[in-house]
Parts: structure tokens; C-alpha cells; sequence
């Protein structure tokens, strides 16, 4: 908890300089020295405090130092204790004071804490050279002596540190000079064996102390500074020209190049804006302490439990069991004290360290973003689409701020700073510190509400809960080989129109799909589960014009009994049934599978075998929760900032870390579909349904390695394919390839022939770079029937994923009927066209809060006719 409240903000600031430094550099030691500066910059008004007490205690201490000695030297005991109380008492000075020398120190230790954390974490560090040093990941080792190797770094560093202390100490006192030296000869032993690249980290840091001392030997060290920085903004822009960095990285060095230009001008217009329109804060220190506590409270509330508690109470279930956390509370206090560590502990320390001036503006500034924020996350929450458990939202978010954004991110702060200052100007603060008091208050009660729904939530899920995490790989899938069996393979998300590229890459793997055939000329009723699933599981009776028929029967029942179609049908006919993570079941997140006949078998599989496979592969990789509970945080700062500055943050979903490892989510639905062979057992007297759910293509955020689609820590080659840098083709390419060799063990089993294979998706997503039309509407569709064998094939006849269950219970028995209406399974339906829905509410409530038996379909519908991209407006 100490460490997320007092390091990790600083930490955090370090990674986003490391990120952004790697993303124009693309060179972690140049990232390195880019992150000493940023970090040396941007704590430089807090050192210059720190001098400033320092210089403070040093004068009193030299003032009061003959009369000191003079008591110490005539009195001894309890005497002297009284009379040296006496005279700091007379002096205004109190012992404790003394502290003021080491406040450098103090502001040294979490800094080096946190720097010390992440780089001695950083993967991108291993193996990475620069100049002379081979891996910045290890100890330099430079100096080797037979068998035994010096690290030459740490003593270079001390060297550093010692002059830096020798040249900032003259003239001080011996106990000031033998603190630091103490503390360089501790460094040297703390990070001796430490990976280069956090030595140069500290290296960087003492040369840059020591440049700092230089400096203010000088007359005028600020003008030093200023055009010191001019000159190396200049350097800075011509190389973003002669190394043609993007138009992006070009525009941060101008812009960055632009403040340090005008700085002084910024800091006159501060002194002029604190000193004079804000004097009444000045003339209220208390209340303006108030005022200010009160914002700071306000935006930890937001961004630290409001916003998080917002998210995981949507969706309890997506945050449910993550390993290694059980409860989605337990992800909730990550945020939470990140939050209060940044916008609480250090806005404070930063308040109390500072003058009257800089605490006007900190208090304008607090109050600033608490009404910014507000209405950046509740009144302009922007179109995002979807956010999966990966964090990955379903539209493109881009990266580069559009002008509009811009002016109107610039128009509401505008607004809302003419608000406060006229507030402030007529010395109304009161009023409205009592306004961000019932702001505080409300967001405080709504949150206490989410807590309370996820906790009740939580408990359902738990109830329903089956371990998910098997030490033993045990058959689940049975398959007869005297009897038939109908397999059915739904993939969330999985793309038609893919199919073909694939196959075309890897014709080895299209060899695989005897007797199938595809049909990219598919569409889908609408681009999310929960309307696009049910004509899928039931047919067209369950499309949702026909379900918004029975206006009499709620939704809830509808689906549920689209679900228990095929499951019911085949358990009439004398079928063993085992179905698996059922979409939507009993319009629940966690997907109830209790919606089912006794007679049915069913289990969930998502993520059941990640930590397997894992153990299997040797690969390790952060845990999912891992992922959220680093990236809860930065999702709140997603919504809290304006959409121009959105796609910075969100970075292609990346959310500026500088450690993509994380495949966890992505494995456990890829080790499904990868032990398929074990999880087979092909020993049953009884003829076999089987109905399969995987989000492997839904959830697909990973590169994999190219031939075989695999993952892997390192990707050398994404592949040939004009898809090649797309997660979603990787996915779908990827499962292509397992169950291609799943086939093959099928074959050599001798349950092929008798079995017949569909792969259905409901829907498809959207692709970065999208070179297909209506590409959301555009479902995985292939058939394998029983005996067949020949080489697979493309069939462009216009189909929907409505057609699914006549294709599945076709021949099973003469004339098969839905056991639910007794109506004809039939595909006739398609034949004039059909009528597809582009809702993007995908949640129940959504639509059951309207009308708990309809879908909100109202301009939403449009006609499609022979091709699953001709659409035309209902």
C-alpha cells in the first residue's frame, strides 16, 4: 500500500518518460538519459526549495553556534538540556528543524526508489547494448581480471558523486560533507551489482547534480539554464528533421521547445496571475488550504474509485477470478492508491514545500481539473466502443489529437477557468468550496453503490464458480467412432472474409480441412453477442426482428431458449450433449450455464488451461491481473482527459508501458483450442454433440510468430500476409492452425469421417486497417458434413449464421423441427434478403431497461441482399 501510495506516481512518471523517449529514440540507453533529464527537470523546483531550507538551517545553525558551544561548554546534565530549550525557545528554533539539511535526501530516497524498481525490471533493458556496454539488463562487468569481472559503472558513478560532493559542500560544515560522502560509498554498494542501465540512470543523475552545482557558482545561473535549453531545443528539431521522426514526434519536441522558449514569459504571467487575481487566496490561507484539499479529494475520488468502480460494476464478471486475484475489489485498491499517492500525498507535499504564489496557482490549477475532468468523463465521454478485459476498445482511437478535439478541449477549460476566476475575483470561495464539497460527497455515495453492486455480483459468480486451474489434463470431448458426432466450434469474432488469405499463406494448413468448405458471403444480425447469438444457437426464429415479434415474452426467456435449441434437439435424439461457455446465458455476464436440462453437460473453459499450457511451454508472461491492475489506473486517466489527448494515452491499446509481455488473457483461450488432442477421447458407444465457445479471435491482441501462428515472447516474423501486423488475423490464424491439427489427430483416430465439424462465428470486428466493407458483419462460417473428404472449397452463396442450426441438425432425423416452437429448421428465410440490426448497445440493460421483451432496434436496421456488404437503410 506505502509503495502505491508514495513511489509508484513517481514511478509512473518515469516509465511514461522511458515509453515516449523509446517510442522517438528507439534506443533504451538514449531512453535512459532522456528519462534523467525529464525527471532532473521536473524536480528541479523541488531541489531548489530544498536548497533553500538547507541554506536556511545552515545560517541559523552558524548564528546560534558560539552561544551553543558556550552553554555546552559551562553546563552539563539537565541543565544544560534546560538551558539550550531556553535559547531555541528564544531563537524560535526547535531541534526537529535540523531536518531541513537532509531534504534533498528526503526527496532523493523515493526517486531513487522507484527508478531503482522499474529499471531493474525492464525487460526492453535485457540484452539491449549500447556503446560499449552489451546488455543493460545485467551488471557491465567491463573489467575482467582471470575468471572474476569489475563493474566499472558503480565506481565511475561514485567518482561523480564524490567530486559533485566535494564542489557543493566547500565552505560547509564536516557533518554535512561526511553525510554525502557516506551516501556515495552507499550507493556504490546498493547498486554494484545492480543492471547498467539503472547505474547509468544514477550516473546520469550525479553528473547532472554536478553540472546543477557548477551552475550556481555562477552569476545569473537562471539565464545559464535558459539558453542552455534553447540551444539544445534546437539540437533537438533539426535531428527530428534529419532523422525524419513522424509528424507526432516532431510535433511534442516543438511544442516541448516552445514552453522552454517562453518560460519566462510563463513565469511572469504566474507571479502576475497569483500575486494579483488571485490575492484573495492569498488573503485566505486557510480556506484556500480548504479549497484545495477539498479538490484534491476530489480528484482522487474520480480517477482513484468513481471510474473504476464504474467499470467493474458493468461488467463484475470480466474481473471476476483473475488470476492472482479472486474478488474485483481487490483490483480496486490499485487505482485507489495510485490516485490518492498522486492527486493527495504528492499534490500536498508539493503544496507545503512552495510560497503563497505557487500555492495560489496549485489550488486554481486542482479546482481547474476537477471541473475538466468532470465533464471530460460524464459530458464528452467520446465514442470508444467496446472495452474488452485486455483493455482494447473495439473502434480505432487514434493516436494523433484532431484539430476539433483541440478547439474543443481548449473552449471548456477555457469556460471553466473564467467560472473560477470570477468565483475567486468576488471572494466567493466558500460557496464554492462547499459546492466541491456535495461533489465529493455524491461521487463518494455513487461509488460506495458500485462497491456494493460488484460485491453482490461477486457473490453470485462465486456461487456458480468452478475452479478453473487443473494440475491434470483429462479428456473432456468424447467422440464415438460407431456412432455419429456433430461438432460445433463457435468463435467470437472470428472473420469470413480471412479465411481465404489464410489458407492462401499456408496452404499445408488448408490441406488439412478435407471435406470443409467456407463461406466468406456471410452475415451477421448485428456486430455484438448479445443480438447476433441467438439466430446463430436457434436459427431464424431468434433473429431480432422475429424475437422483437413476441412482443409478449421477455428477452431474457427468448434467448435462453435460443441457447437450449440444438442442445435440446440432439438430447431428443438419443444424443449425449456437452456444451461449453454459452453466451449471454440467463442474460448473465458470467455466462449461466445452469439454463440447461440435467441431461446436458456443461462446463466453462475460458482460461481453465493458461496455467498449463504455460508450464507446458515454459513461457511466462504477466498475469491478466497484473495487466489490469497496472492499467486500471491509466483507463481512469483515459476518461478523465479531453479525446484530443485520449489516443496518446491509450497508444494502440499499449497504454504507455514499457513492457508489452502480457499474453495471459490471450493464452488462456489459445491453450484451449492448443489441447484439443489431449482433450479428446474418442472411446464413447454413443453418438456425441458438442458445443464449444472460444474468444480466442475476440480477445485476440497478440503478434505470434509466423509460420505456425504461435505464441512467443520475441515475433521475428509476423508473417507475409497484407494482414500481417492485425491481432485478429493472427487470432483467427492461430486457431486455424490448432484445429488444423486437431483434424489430423481426429484422422488418425478414426472419427473423422463420422463426424461433422461447423466453425461459426456471431460476428466479426473491426480490423486497424480496415480494407473490407461492413467487415463487423461478417461471421466465420465453414461445414465439414459426415463422410467427406475432398479438398476444401470456397462457396460464395449468400449465407447467415442463422443458417447454422439447419446445417447442424440436417439428416439427423427426417424433417428436423426446433424442439422449442416445433417449426422446420429452414434457411429459406435468406432468400429474399434479410434484415440486419447496427446496435451498438451490446449490454442487456441496455435494451431491458426500455422494454424488458424488445430490442431497441429504432434506427438501427437495414436491408441486406445478396452479399453481405449490400446494405441499404430500413
Amino acid at each position: 500500500m506505502l509503495y502505491q501510495i508514495l513511489i509508484y506516481p513517481i514511478e509512473l512518471i518515469i516509465e511514461i518518460i522511458f515509453y515516449l523517449a523509446n517510442q522517438i529514440l528507439n534506443n533504451p540507453g538514449l531512453s535512459i538519459i532522456a528519462v534523467s533529464f525529464g525527471v532532473n527537470f521536473l524536480t528541479l523546483p523541488m531541489y531548489s526549495i530544498a536548497e533553500k531550507l538547507q541554506q536556511k538551517e545552515r545560517d541559523v545553525q552558524k548564528k546560534m553556534e558560539p552561544q551553543i558551544k558556550r552553554i555546552k561548554s559551562v553546563f552539563q546534565g539537565d541543565e544544560q538540556y534546560m538551558i539550550l530549550s531556553t535559547f531555541y525557545r528564544q531563537n524560535h528554533y526547535h531541534p526537529l528543524f535540523a531536518l531541513r539539511s537532509s531534504v534533498s535526501l528526503l526527496i532523493q530516497v523515493p526517486f531513487f526508489i522507484a527508478a531503482y524498481h522499474f529499471l531493474s525490471n525492464l525487460e526492453v533493458l535485457s540484452n539491449s547494448s549500447f556503446f560499449f556496454i552489451s546488455n543493460l539488463g545485467s551488471p557491465d562487468g567491463l573489467l575482467k581480471i582471470g575468471h572474476f569481472s569489475i563493474n566499472i559503472l558503480p565506481i565511475i558513478m561514485t567518482l561523480i558523486n564524490v567530486i559533485a560532493s566535494i564542489i557543493y559542500t566547500k565552505g560547509f560544515p564536516t557533518k554535512e560533507k561526511i553525510q554525502l560522502y557516506v551516501m556515495a560509498f552507499l550507493f556504490l554498494i546498493l547498486l554494484y551489482n545492480s543492471p547498467a542501465g539503472l547505474v547509468i540512470y544514477w550516473t546520469l543523475n550525479n553528473i547532472f547534480s554536478l553540472v546543477k552545482n557548477i551552475f550556481y557558482k555562477f552569476k545569473n545561473p537562471i539565464k545559464i539554464l535558459y539558453f542552455s535549453a534553447i540551444v539544445v531545443c534546437a539540437i533537438l528539431i533539426v535531428a527530428s528533421f534529419v532523422f525524419d521522426l513522424n509528424s507526432s514526434e516532431k510535433l511534442l519536441i516543438i511544442l516541448l521547445s516552445i514552453i522552454i522558449f517562453s518560460s519566462p514569459l510563463i513565469v511572469k504571467f504566474l507571479n502576475f496571475f497569483s500575486s494579483s487575481i488571485l490575492k484573495n487566496l492569498t488573503l485566505h490561507p486557510k480556506t484556500r488550504f480548504s479549497f484545495f484539499f477539498i479538490s484534491c479529494l476530489c480528484l482522487f475520488m474520480l480517477s482513484g474509485v468513481l471510474l473504476p468502480t464504474n467499470l467493474i460494476s458493468s461488467s463484475p464478471a470480466e474481473f471476476s477470478f483473475i488470476s492472482p486475484f479472486s474478488s474485483p475489489l481487490e483490483l480496486v485498491k490499485f487505482p485507489l492508491f495510485q490516485s490518492f499517492g498522486l492527486f493527495v500525498f504528492w499534490f500536498c507535499t508539493i503544496y507545503f514545500l512552495f510560497s503563497d504564489k505557487t500555492k495560489n496557482i496549485l489550488t486554481f490549477l486542482t479546482a481547474t481539473l476537477v471541473f475538466f475532468f468532470i465533464i471530460n468523463a460524464f459530458v464528452l465521454p467520446g465514442e470508444h466502443g467496446v472495452l474488452s478485459e485486455t483493455f482494447v476498445f473495439s473502434n480505432e482511437i487514434k493516436v494523433f489529437p484532431q484539430i476539433k478535439d483541440i478547439i474543443i478541449a481548449f473552449l471548456v477549460l477555457t469556460v471553466i477557468t473564467c467560472l473560477l476566476f470570477a468565483i475567486i475575483k468576488f471572494n466567493k470561495i466558500t460557496i464554492i468550496s462547499s459546492f466541491y464539497t456535495i461533489i465529493l460527497l455524491s461521487m463518494t455515495v455513487v461509488s460506495i453503490f458500485n462497491v456494493i453492486t460488484i460485491k453482490i455480483e461477486f457473490n453470485k459468480i462465486a456461487a456458480h464458480h468452478t475452479e478453473l486451474e487443473s494440475n491434470e489434463l483429462k479428456p473432456i470431448f468424447n467422440f464415438t467412432k460407431t456412432g455419429e458426432n456433430v461438432f460445433i466450434m463457435f468463435i467470437d469474432g472470428a472473420i469470413g472474409a480471412l479465411v481465404e488469405e489464410i489458407f492462401n499463406e499456408s496452404p499445408s494448413t488448408a490441406n488439412q480441412y478435407e471435406g470443409f468448405t467456407y463461406y466468406p458471403n456471410t452475415v451477421s444480425f448485428n456486430c455484438h453477442t448479445l443480438i447476433a447469438s441467438p439466430p446463430m444457437y436457434g436459427g431464424y426464429e431468434y433473429t431480432p426482428i422475429e424475437m422483437n415479434k413476441r412482443s409478449n415474452e421477455k428477452l431474457v426467456d427468448k434467448h435462453n431458449e435460443a441457447l437450449n435449441v440444438l442442445p435440446t434437439f440432439f438430447l431428443q435424439n438419443d444424443y449425449e450433449c456437452f456444451v461449453t461457455d454459452v453466451p449471454w446465458g440467463n442474460y448473465s455476464w458470467y455466462d449461466d450455464i445452469n439454463i440447461f436440462y440435467d441431461k446436458v453437460r456443461t462446463d466453462k473453459l475460458r482460461r481453465k488451461y493458461s496455467t498449463q499450457w504455460k508450464s507446458k511451454n515454459n513461457f511466462s508472461s504477466k498475469s491478466l491481473g497484473d495487466f489490469m491492475s497496472r492499467n486500471l489506473f491509466f483507463v481512469s486517466m483515459f476518461n478523465i482527459l479531453p479525446e484530443c489527448a485520449r489516443g496518446i494515452i491509450y497508444d494502440d491499446a499499449s497504454w504507455l508501458s514499457s513492457d508489452k509481455s502480457t499474453m495471459d488473457s490471450f493464452i488462456g483461450n489459445y491453450s484451449l483450442i492448443d489441447f484439443l488432442p489431449e482433450l479428446t477421447n474418442t472411446s464413447s458407444n454413443k453418438n456425441q454433440f458438442i458445443f464449444i465457445e472460444s474468444d480466442i479471435c475476440h480477445d485476440g491482441t497478440e503478434i505470434l510468430q509466423y509460420p505456425d501462428y504461435v505464441p512467443q515472447k520475441t515475433i521475428d516474423n509476423p508473417g507475409t500476409s497484407v494482414y500481417s501486423n492485425e491481432s485478429r488475423y493472427h487470432a483467427l490464424a492461430a486457431t486455424l492452425h490448432r484445429i488444423g491439427e486437431w483434424l489430423d489427430y481426429l484422422k488418425e483416430q478414426g472419427v473423422y469421417d463420422n463426424t461433422r465439424i461447423i466453425l461459426v462465428a456471431d460476428h466479426g470486428l473491426d480490423l486497424e486497417h480496415n480494407q473490407l466493407e461492413k467487415i463487423t458483419h461478417n461471421p466465420l462460417f465453414m461445414i465439414k458434413d459426415f463422410d467427406s473428404r475432398e479438398p476444401v472449397k470456397k462457396d460464395l452463396s449468400f449465407m447467415t449464421n442463422a443458417d447454422m442450426p439447419y446445417y447442424a441438425t440436417l439428416n439427423i432425423v427426417d424433417n428436423p423441427t426446433n424442439p422449442m416452437t416445433g417449426n422446420k429448421f429452414s434457411i429459406e428465410a435468406k432468400n429474399d434478403g434479410v434484415i440486419v440490426s447496427q446496435s451498438h448497445d451490446m449490454n442487456p440493460e441496455h435494451h431491458t431497461s426500455i422494454n424488458p421483451n424488445q430490442f431497441n432496434l429504432e434506427n438501427t436496421l437495414y436491408f441486406v441482399e445478396n452479399t453481405y456488404s449490400n446494405w441499404s437503410k430500413q
